[in-house]
């Protein structure tokens, strides 16, 4: 598992990409992006590395380092979203944060909790845990997920059977 150190400056060069230098015109040379970050070019190569593993569209041309823009109606979205979890975000040690997955896949926060939502409701076994949503790798893993959606439930129950009770 990679440590909390690591995954912050993964987390801070695919931010400042998506921020500030997406698509090719706006691609920032290796010098800039270490004064920028405080990395050396030997941590951005292999953050930018790791990044393009979990399937982060971060480039590279002779001009330097870019986001690409993605260009995809809702539909090809959904199924991008699908794939980019089930490909590089299989198992609970890869989850992904919600922001990440809105850089990835460009759709806002809500939008991402609505197709997971629904693709739960469809079958298909997208997990969460505190640091994200990933695609499980094991039945423990989903059961492990459905017996927090439970507790959940029951503790709604509870509230529910107590306000019912109240009196005014």
């Amino acid at each position: 598992m990679e440590n909390k150190i690591i995954k912050k400056k993964k987390r801070d060069l695919c931010d400042f990409l998506y921020k500030y230098h997406r698509g090719r015109d706006n691609a920032i040379i290796t010098k800039e992006l270490e004064l920028a970050l405080e990395l050396t070019e030997k941590e951005i190569r292999s953050i930018v590395r790791k990044l393009r593993k979990e399937g982060m569209p971060i480039m590279s041309c002779k001009k330097g380092y870019f986001y690409s823009k993605i260009i995809m109606d809702y539909n090809q979205r959904q199924k991008y979203l699908y794939t980019f979890l089930h490909k590089y975000h299989k198992g609970r040690k890869n989850a992904i944060v919600t922001g990440q997955i809105e850089m990835a896949v460009e759709l806002e926060e809500n939008d991402i909790r609505r197709l997971i939502s629904k693709f739960r409701r469809e079958g298909v076994p997208i997990c969460s845990c505190n640091e994200g949503y990933y695609y499980p790798e094991s039945y423990s893993e989903i059961m492990e997920v459905a017996a927090k959606f439970h507790k959940y439930l029951s503790t709604l129950i509870t509230t529910i059977m107590c306000l019912l009770r109240a009196k005014i």
